[in-house]
């Protein structure tokens, strides 16, 4: 008997599962889309939401300054939107 695998939907299902267990906020992507009121990304194409990163960052590392990672952070950004992006790169 073949294996069918794993759907994306279930896989999906399952991350978004996952995370909620874990107290993250998981919404739908219209609701953050680009135009909407509670836009969360300036084009459909930022697949990394930098507000949620930013404060994720600053959350759990309450000792280290913004300054001191906030720059290194919007230049990685920035240089990753020219480049092939990667999940393992974050």
């Amino acid at each position: 008997m073949a294996h069918k695998g794993i759907s994306e939907s279930d896989l999906e299902e399952t991350a978004l599962s996952w995370f909620s267990e874990l107290d993250f906020e998981v919404k739908h992507g219209p609701e953050i889309a680009p135009g909407e009121l509670f836009q969360e990304r300036s084009r459909y194409s930022d697949v990394v939401l930098a507000g949620r990163l930013k404060e994720a960052i600053a959350r759990t590392n309450p000792d280290i300054p913004e300054g001191d990672w906030g720059q290194c952070f919007l230049l990685r950004l920035k240089l990753r939107r020219t480049s092939q992006f990667s999940i393992y790169d974050i």
